[in-house]
């Protein structure tokens, strides 16, 4: 199946909506749906793992923060999540590996 881009942009927008309303729960709903309909929409994947992030939810956080990193390695945000992958292995008691290409340069 391919991916419809245009719908994943429109729940990611949606997704900005509910955040600016106070509303996580439903930006969570929204961004996951986008990230179902288009994995590689690394923005999508980032901002997903961020509301994770902010509801402790490292466990959840992690494995998509490592899929940004491969999707987008150059992008602005990319430094920024290996940073946050390392916290959340902290947090969830994993010893961080400074080699791991996920998180490496």
């Amino acid at each position: 199946m391919e991916a419809d881009s245009g719908f994943a942009e429109a729940l990611f927008n949606l997704s900005h909506i509910a955040i600016a309303a106070a509303n996580p729960p439903e930006a969570i709903g929204y961004l996951e749906r986008a990230v179902d309909v288009d994995p590689d929409y690394a923005d999508a994947v980032y901002n997903l793992a961020a509301l994770y992030i902010q509801l402790d939810r490292f466990a959840d956080a992690a494995p998509l923060l490592e899929r940004h990193i491969r999707l987008d390695p150059k992008s602005a945000s990319t430094h920024e999540a290996r940073i946050l992958l390392l916290a959340c292995r902290a947090v969830m008691g994993r010893t961080p590996n400074l080699t791991d290409e996920a998180v490496g340069d």
